[in-house]
């Protein structure tokens, strides 16, 4: 049996995922990451029927979701659990058979975890652009600013 060499394997979109800025400004805190395109992020490749009408959530997608939390988890930025969290979404897609507002729910899922902040603090936005596939990507953004204590 050949042996597989894994320095020479592509790079998957987990390990192409960045953070392009992040850090502290007194008492806001806020982050800006990339991620690749990636069709693993829409809803409808998210959840699978198998036997017997079991539902699970593919497995492809799930490690999409696990990456981004720990990559948000890396610079340990102080989010408050009980404040409003503003996230922004932009998908520059590269075709117009995706819909963009289906990358929401698994990208929201994974800033729940890597924050710690549950997602009924969530307001924000989502947008999408058309892109060549060469600048295909998901843009997201999270901030929250303010002091200490809850939103109303």
């Amino acid at each position: 049996m050949p042996v597989r060499d894994r320095s020479s394997r592509q790079m998957s979109a987990t390990d192409k995922m960045r953070i392009i800025s992040a850090g502290v400004n007194g008492s806001d805190v806020g982050m800006e990451l990339w991620l690749p395109y990636d069709t693993g992020w829409s809803k409808n490749v998210m959840w699978r029927r198998g036997r017997l009408g079991r539902v699970y959530k593919n497995e492809s997608s799930a490690a999409l979701c696990r990456s981004l939390a720990q990559l948000i988890r890396t610079r340990r930025l102080p989010w408050r659990p009980q404040k409003k969290l503003h996230v922004g979404i932009v998908v520059s897609r590269p075709d117009r058979r995706a819909d963009s507002h289906n990358f929401v729910d698994l990208i929201c899922d994974a800033v729940e975890s890597g924050t710690g902040v549950n997602d009924r603090w969530y307001t924000g936005y989502w947008d999408w652009n058309d892109s060549d596939k060469s600048q295909a990507g998901i843009t997201v953004t999270i901030s929250q600013w303010g002091g200490e204590g809850e939103d109303d």
